[in-house]
């Protein structure tokens, strides 16, 4: 029996119509397909453009890609300030700054989480050392649940500040290095203060502390270990930070503060500078 004849029957006319539906859906399906690739592939190709970028204080972010299922960021970590087996150590803390970090770039993180979230992609992160790596994941739900709710991320860090304050102040004094120790933190509605007195009796001034337009003296408290994911955290928040350091001698205090758009500018910037 010819084709013609075979549409020419009423099983025949059923036939056709479910062929060409078929058709129809495979080719609606591909087009799909093409489009979303298309897309995906536009983003990646505008990413790459921006790399290197900050991670937080924690790396530079120096390749990506999409898989099947997730877009991957290669992030190289500076080992002069954090370590792999640091980042392993507490992988909850480690997930929750990583998120953090991608929340300080709020535009690009929004259209970032917008579109993972449109087709259902996860995103992984893999913190690259020298001779080590950790991964920390974001499965599609979680991405989602970041894309709709945008504001509860400064809630989330806020939280997480009050929670640190608490704990840290129960433990002051502590004591940072030979001339300097930590005696109280301290939130307002605008910054996060940092209390120290400096002994003075070790050879150091507190006069010898001066800060430039670039703030770059203040990489290395921003980079202490015990302050550096409380900066991020602030930086989310919408704070500033405040450094109030009282010589221990003389009760002479210097005062250095960044508000919230130069502590944000500091975090994305400070990693390449090094």
């Amino acid at each position: 029996m010819k084709l013609d004849s075979v549409f020419s029957t009423k099983h025949g006319l059923v036939i056709g119509l479910v062929v060409t539906s078929v058709f129809a859906f495979i080719a609606r399906y591909m087009s799909i397909e093409t489009v979303n690739k298309n897309e995906l592939c536009f983003y990646e190709e505008k990413a790459k453009e921006q790399l290197p970028m900050a991670l937080g204080n924690t790396g530079l972010i120096n390749f990506l890609y999409f898989t099947n299922d997730e877009l991957v960021y290669i992030c190289d970590v500076d080992e002069n300030t954090e370590s792999i087996a640091g980042l392993k150590s507490d992988l909850k803390q480690t997930r929750n700054l990583c998120m953090l970090s991608l929340f300080l770039q709020k535009e690009r993180a929004n259209a970032l989480f917008s579109l993972l979230a449109k087709y259902n992609k996860g995103l992984k992160v893999i913190y690259k050392g020298r001779n080590d790596s950790v991964a920390i994941k974001f499965h599609p739900e979680e991405i989602k649940d970041f894309a709709l709710q945008k504001n509860e991320t400064k809630k989330f860090a806020l939280e997480n500040i009050e929670y640190y304050i608490n704990k840290q102040n129960a433990l002051c004094p502590i004591k940072s290095s030979d001339t300097l120790t930590l005696v109280l933190l301290k939130l307002d509605k605008t910054s996060l203060f940092y209390y120290y007195t400096i002994d003075e009796g070790q050879g150091f001034s507190i006069n010898s502390l001066k800060v430039d337009s670039t703030h770059s003296e203040l990489f290395p408290v921003l980079n202490n270990r015990a302050v550096r994911p409380e900066c991020l955290k602030a930086a989310v928040a919408g704070l500033g930070i405040k450094f109030v350091f009282t010589s221990a001698q003389t009760a002479q205090q210097k005062v250095f503060t960044l508000n919230n758009d130069e502590l944000v500018g500091l975090l994305l910037n400070q990693t390449k500078r090094k």
